[in-house]
């Protein structure tokens, strides 16, 4: 007990109830995934609610089809990718319930920063006109386009809008206007989750929404850490030509404008790279 108060002190103090709520998405079959998220949330003196995720081996094609064109997908779509929208659909759900004002969302093999509560304390470091929040960099570390700096920076961390796209969706932050705008927009989806959210290149959700990013991250998927339920079920059928040509022209002209910034000097084209704490107070 005294190394957990320790731990809870480094993060920022005795914690009761933090501000934000966290969603946390995970099957029922695996509880010890579960407990190992739980366990990380709780040294940081965290509160979590466990959304039950849809599972790839029950899930029906009539459940799939209510939100998901499985027709004309624009990207390859695997049992286990419409399986894991289905289940931000049902977080969505739980958030737009409750009477908060933005919410944190994890999928249960994330990785958290120790000065992750700090932000779910208050709302003041929250970008101005910005909605989505994506916490997350990708174990795989590449360099983005990202606009400049579109807020201050708070405990050493940047604020960035995505110029085309960031991978994965294993954590980030969404306010009741932005959570409404994407739940209702869960009509004939032709893309996985991340792409849907995140990707300005195809997906109009994410241009209207113009989501932010956290540099460096405060999450990142512990691959390899814990066994995947999704990895059977994420082989898709090839794409036709058809599809990856329309892809393609959806795609270009917005490449075409973050790479003209770019090289104009506006913005930057940085890694996206995951950082326990930056530390430091308000910038």
């Amino acid at each position: 007990m005294a190394s957990l108060e320790a731990e809870r002190t480094r993060a920022g103090g005795p914690r009761t109830r933090q501000a934000i709520p966290v969603y946390v998405i995970n099957l029922d079959r695996r509880p010890d995934r579960w407990e190992a998220i739980s366990g990380s949330l709780q040294r940081l003196g965290l509160e979590a609610e466990r959304v039950p995720a849809v599972d790839a081996r029950t899930v029906t094609d009539d459940e799939l089809r209510r939100w998901l064109d499985l027709k004309r997908p624009l990207f390859k779509m695997g049992r286990g990718s419409q399986a894991t929208f289905l289940s931000h659909i049902r977080a969505f759900d739980r958030f737009l319930d409750s009477a908060s004002p933005a919410a944190l969302f994890l999928q249960d093999d994330a990785e958290l920063a120790s000065d992750l509560p700090a932000f779910l304390d208050t709302l003041d470091w929250w970008p101005e006109r910005a909605g989505l929040v994506k916490l997350e960099a990708h174990p795989k570390v590449r360099r983005r386009h990202f606009s400049p700096e579109c807020a201050p920076r708070y405990r050493g961390r940047q604020f960035r809008r995505i110029s085309l796209w960031g991978p994965s969706a294993a954590g980030f932050m969404v306010d009741r206007d932005a959570a409404r705008t994407i739940r209702f927009s869960c009509v004939g989806v032709q893309m996985p989750i991340d792409h849907f959210l995140f990707n300005l290149r195809v997906s109009p959700v994410a241009r209207e929404l113009r989501p932010v990013q956290i540099l460096p991250a405060l999450v990142r998927q512990r691959w390899g850490a814990v066994s995947s339920d999704i990895t059977p079920w994420k082989r898709a059928d090839r794409l036709p030509l058809r599809a990856r040509l329309r892809r393609h022209c959806m795609s270009t002209p917005r490449k075409a404008m973050a790479v003209g910034a770019w090289l104009a000097g506006y913005g930057a084209k940085i890694p996206v790279e995951f950082a326990d704490t930056c530390g430091g107070d308000r910038e």
